[in-house]
């Protein structure tokens, strides 16, 4: 929090906002009531238009959280800003400041003409601009020159980058002759597309008569806005070639004219396209008939009177001043919420923030939270007060910086508000609607609405008091001062103090109803408690009279199993059971009697096999293969080798000996 409000602190003494100042001080004093948009922030970036010296002030705001004390008079190196030259500047006043898409090009524009500037390229320590160089000269062109000199009077009132634009190039321009024009930047003193938006400019030149007189009846359109695109019918095929699908999409382009009608046109960015759909409008506030849903029409959900200068109550009289200075309204949205819209005029600025926008339907069938208005900056407090109009108005959404609304009054100065603190598009989860996810309250039952919603709704304000930023020139008396001080004590007694009051009420009378519903439930807890240890006790008797009984169970079913066992026992017939026991019984009788009758037979086979082998025995006793007198023989024989062998011997080992003793 302490950088954040560093920065905003410190931005009005850099170099380039003291530059501004002198520079364009003394045309602030002839100012129109018309407000201008001549900032804008894209990231963290500020963009600033210098009417005097006709070029862009460009500075990065991140680096004021870089220098932590110092000179603050002085700029650093991480502190300079760099200033973007036109090369063909604009001669007519500016209004206002508008980026692309893609952020490569800046829309300048004002009732005199179009330019628009080619951003150059960034490198960098600090991404700046060609590598820091203090003077650029970046590449502008004019877009609808042309048309603006050939139609004399004729005046811009808004441009708008085009959405569906696939290179990112296309400008939709409306002029005060009520004509719609899209073109392109590469062609830009050609329109890709002219839609005239009523019936009264049947041709291109108009007199400045009739553009005054049709402004004069509110006929003429004064603003507008984009919608979703939609898909026209697909187109019948052409020598069996199927056509391209995106020749299909149009663009809506919702127009407001001076009287409050509302138009719509249908706008492309193809050169080569004709489009034949005509202008619908007025739009109707509500359908002639409630299946008719193909007919646009507009619902009006809520309407808000913005209070321009402060009412205060005229000296000596309950009577409130009367109020009949006018001026245009410029809308811009808040990108940092999608709910959220900031209005600068001649007097000011104020924030209006739709919390129903996010459940439209719910909001249209169930009461829901109004819109938020906040008076952020008043620079005409009183009626007698000159106009000080804004001279730009941006957001910046960088989280390191913090979400601020930045403004540009008429003296040239910054101001710095923080956004967040005021209003939050996505209120933060409260510790009721934390716990009504797990445990459900009876209280939830009976209240619809949250006891912290409750007081938040009793504590919103309907009025605040504005930060006063008025006009150098302005000169205020001490009944004028006194007439301030009157209402801004008034707008804090009965928005602040009063509104507390009846919270606080409200907080005292929830809480004495609580201490009673507490009272009540710690002695039904009481009762509860006498009630759970009657209850134990009981429990216990009875548990121990169902194991008691399970005893008993057991026992008995034992007891009826014996009885039905004997009873089937003395049935006259056999049981499904008996029987196929019987069965089994006369199926092993008969094996027994199969395996008998086989072991007889092998019984036999053994006493054959026996009987067998006592034959071959003898028969082989009573026929030797070896008579007796061969058998002598063949003893006869061996006896005689045996002795030769026993004699061969003895000549060896006598051999032997011989040997020895020669030798020795």
């Amino acid at each position: 929090m302490a950088a954040y409000s560093s920065w905003r602190s410190r931005l009005n003494n850099l170099q380039f906002c003291k530059q501004l100042r002198e520079n364009n001080g003394k045309e602030s004093h002839q100012l129109t009531n018309n407000t201008k948009h001549l900032i804008s922030v894209i990231d963290g970036d500020l963009y600033a238009w210098d009417n005097f010296s006709a070029n862009i002030i460009y500075f990065n705001l991140k680096t004021l959280l870089n220098t932590t004390g110092g000179d603050e008079n002085n700029e650093t190196s991480s502190q300079r800003h760099q200033t973007l030259l036109c090369t063909n500047a604009p001669t007519y006043e500016v209004e206002g400041l508008l980026f692309n898409l893609s952020g490569s090009h800046i829309a300048i524009w004002g009732h005199g003409g179009i330019h628009v500037i080619e951003l150059p390229r960034r490198w960098g320590k600090y991404a700046e601009f060609e590598g820091g160089k203090s003077v650029i000269s970046c590449r502008t062109i004019s877009v609808a020159e042309r048309y603006c000199v050939s139609q004399g009077g004729v005046k811009i009132q808004q441009i708008a980058w085009h959405p569906g634009s696939s290179t990112d190039s296309h400008l939709v321009i409306l002029t005060s002759d009520n004509i719609l024009s899209v073109y392109d930047m590469t062609e830009q003193n050609k329109a890709s597309q002219t839609i005239n938006l009523d019936s009264i400019h049947s041709d291109l030149n108009i007199s400045p008569t009739k553009i005054s007189f049709s402004a004069a009846l509110g006929e003429r359109a004064v603003a507008f806005d984009f919608a979703k695109p939609i898909e026209l019918k697909p187109k019948k095929k052409v020598l069996g070639i199927q056509p391209d699908e995106t020749d299909n999409i149009v663009w809506p382009v919702y127009l407001v004219k001076g009287n409050g009608n509302v138009c719509i046109a249908y706008t492309t960015t193809l050169m080569d396209r004709e489009i034949n759909l005509p202008v619908q409008g007025p739009l109707m506030m509500h359908p002639p008939a409630d299946d008719n849903y193909e007919e646009p029409a507009l619902y009006v959900i809520e309407s808000v009177e913005l209070e321009l200068s402060l009412t205060t109550p005229q000296y000596n009289t309950e009577e409130l001043s009367s109020d009949d200075f006018t001026c245009p309204v410029k809308l811009q949205r808040d990108p940092s919420t999608y709910d959220r819209y900031h209005c600068s005029h001649s007097a000011g600025v104020h924030s209006v923030a739709l919390p129903w926008a996010q459940s439209l339907h719910t909001f249209i069938s169930d009461d829901n939270q109004q819109c938020v208005v906040e008076h952020v900056i008043c620079t005409k407090p009183l009626t007698s007060s000159p106009t000080a109009p804004i001279q730009g108005l941006s957001i910046v959404t960088d989280p390191s910086l913090g979400i601020t609304l930045l403004v540009l009054t008429s003296d040239y100065l910054f101001t710095a508000l923080p956004l967040g603190s005021k209003y939050r598009s996505v209120a933060l989860p409260l510790v009721s609607d934390a716990l009504s996810t797990t445990v459900t309250s009876p209280l939830r039952k009976l209240n619809r609405v949250p006891f912290d919603h409750h007081i938040a709704k009793i504590l919103q304000r309907t009025s605040s008091n504005p930060l006063l930023k008025s006009s150098s020139r302005t000169e205020v008396s001490q009944q004028e001062c006194f007439q301030l001080l009157s209402r801004a004590t008034q707008v804090l007694r009965e928005e602040y103090i009063q509104k507390q009051d009846q919270a606080r009420i409200e907080i005292e009378t929830r809480a004495r109803i609580l201490r009673d519903q507490k009272k009540n439930q710690n002695k039904d807890l009481q009762r509860l408690e006498e009630s759970r240890n009657i209850l134990r006790d009981k429990a216990e008797c009875v548990s121990e009279k169902l194991e008691n009984s399970q005893h008993l169970q057991e026992r008995n079913l034992k007891r009826l199993e014996l009885i039905m066992r004997k009873i089937q026992s003395r049935l006259p017939m056999l049981s499904d059971a008996e029987k196929v026991f019987s069965k089994e019984i006369q199926e092993i009788s008969d094996n027994i009697k199969a395996f008998e009758k086989n072991l007889d037979q092998l019984k036999k086979k053994q006493e054959y096999q026996k009987q067998k082998i006592e034959r071959d025995d003898k028969s082989i006793s009573n026929n030797p293969l070896l008579k007796p007198n061969h058998t002598t023989h063949l003893k006869e024989i061996l006896k005689e080798e045996s002795d030769e062998i026993s004699n061969l011997m003895k000549k060896v080992n006598q051999l032997k000996l011989d040997t020895n003793l020669s030798l020795s």
